[in-house]
């Protein structure tokens, strides 16, 4: 998704809405992971994870 534009998401579909509400067409991505890739690894938030890759690899 870009800036801007707004998922709507039910158990049937995916619909995306740019600023005005008109309809997209999107390309869709198979995005696949395995359960340890959405683990905090023994942080208490994600944004933690983040912020030592951050330092770590400046």
């Amino acid at each position: 998704m870009e800036d801007d534009e707004v998922a709507v998401i039910t158990a049937d579909q995916v619909q995306i809405f740019d600023r005005d509400r008109f309809l997209l067409e999107k390309e869709k991505h198979l995005i696949e992971w395995d359960v340890s890739a959405a683990e905090k690894g023994g942080y208490a938030h994600f944004m933690l994870i983040e912020m030592e890759n951050f330092f770590t690899f400046r």
